[in-house]
């Protein structure tokens, strides 16, 4: 019998676990989100919090005909200090990849982390414009409906159009919500509708996934790089809701397969009545709430960034403004491109993007003071925007301009911004 042994080169995996100055909930697994960084220099991407790294110094293998054998060394370091110095990074993979502990282990690892998570802070001011956005006495009254936090169950359905799995925590809602995908997967058109689920007024948008696009998500899905769009967008929401960021309430997502790979996809929400997208709410807003709802924007983007968590569609049209007695109106729309799963793009993307197609909606003086409050933001959270921030956001500019030039109807009969010369020259202006 031959052996022969080999020797596999350091990488690392991280584990963030629980969120600074919080004990852990729940087992290590269950919390647990893997990063992997490769030897050729990347870095994992970086979570708020007492980060466990487990290195892997050195794994042997021998192989011994038929058998197999594999040891590792595990050993705990700092945290990664900010997620600036690891953008773009390698990329990041749900922890089931690397779970041992079966199919029931690697589902629970795929749900959104549970609290504890530390409220943002607030000031005491007693004038409502010098008041915070961040506000946690109204966010109690709000959770009534959900509790303060998503609970994800999920289900798979087999019927005549195929294998349904549906992903949701309103009791009920699954079967409820099978039987509309089995009427909606009849139309031939996309499905983007407001309708009555569970009781409530809600948004519903659905489509077929075709040709390219059906393969590419399939393997994303086989390689646990992600899900379908719908899917993954639904994991996404759960994951800002539970971290007390404003979004259309998830109920349900899912996504229909046909011979293992996906057909069709849907996504539930509730309805946000009252609510205007950005550009609309700039136009008619007073002076001061633009100015509020401007601070507002740039304090929770900030806490987005810092907690690693990059929008990849951060557009006036993705962001609703709820209406003017809702104690924080800021509201993130259209997230299944960022979030947690595999993605090489920096926060200086959404920063970009969002310049670029707010060139005619804001004066100079509202995009210095945007950068300045969003800065702060970082700041606050324990993770300083970098100082070559207006560098990296012009590196993105450019990019995202020049491919509107290419695909003018995705201006939507608007002229082209600004180019960044004249952008950066207002930005820097004192």
């Amino acid at each position: 019998m031959h052996s022969v042994q080999w020797s596999v080169a350091a990488c690392c995996i991280t584990f963030p676990t629980m969120t600074r100055g919080q004990p852990s909930s729940g087992s290590f697994c269950e919390s647990a989100r893997a990063r992997c960084c490769f030897p050729f220099g990347t870095r994992p991407l970086g979570m708020p919090g007492a980060d466990a790294r487990v290195c892997v110094e050195r794994a042997t293998k021998t192989l011994e005909r038929p058998f197999v054998g594999v040891s590792w060394r595990a050993s705990y370091e700092r945290p990664v200090p900010s997620p600036w110095s690891t953008f773009p990074a390698c990329a990041s993979f749900p922890s089931r990849r690397f779970s041992s502990s079966g199919p029931e282990q690697a589902a629970r690892t795929d749900m959104p982390s549970q609290f504890p998570i530390p409220r943002p802070s607030t000031t005491t001011g007693t004038d409502p414009g010098e008041r915070s956005a961040y506000d946690p006495a109204p966010l109690e009254a709000a959770s009534e409906l959900h509790a303060g936090n998503v609970d994800v169950a999920a289900k798979v359905y087999k019927s005549t159009m195929g294998r349904t799995q549906i992903h949701g925590w309103v009791a009920g809602s699954l079967d409820k919500a099978h039987e509309l995908v089995q009427d909606l997967v009849k139309r031939p058109a996309p499905v983007g509708e407001f309708l009555t689920f569970a009781g409530a007024s809600c948004y519903c948008k659905a489509g077929k996934l075709k040709g390219k696009s059906r393969w590419r998500h399939a393997v994303r899905g086989w390689l646990r790089l992600g899900h379908a769009p719908c899917v993954q967008e639904y994991f996404n929401m759960c994951w800002l809701h539970n971290r007390h960021f404003q979004v259309p309430l998830p109920l349900v997502g899912g996504v229909v397969r046909q011979h293992g790979l996906p057909a069709y996809q849907f996504l539930i929400t509730r309805q946000v009545l009252g609510s205007v997208t950005l550009d609309v709410a700039l136009a008619s807003e007073p002076q001061p709430r633009r100015r509020e709802l401007l601070r507002e924007l740039a304090q929770e983007v900030g806490r987005m960034h810092a907690l690693s968590f990059v929008h990849h569609d951060l557009f006036p049209r993705n962001i609703l403004v709820a209406p003017a007695d809702w104690p924080r109106r800021i509201l993130f729309l259209d997230l299944w491109a960022g979030g947690d799963c595999m993605h090489f793009r920096s926060p200086a993307y959404d920063l970009g993007g969002f310049l670029l197609e707010s060139a005619p909606l804001l004066e100079a003086g509202e995009r210095r003071q945007l950068l300045e409050d969003y800065r702060t933001s970082c700041q606050s959270q324990g993770r300083p925007a970098p100082l070559d921030l207006l560098d990296r956001i012009g590196v993105q500019y450019k990019k995202l301009r020049a491919r509107l030039a290419q695909q003018p109807d995705r201006l939507r009969g608007q002229p082209l911004p600004e180019n960044w010369a004249e952008m950066e020259r207002s930005l820097r202006a004192n």
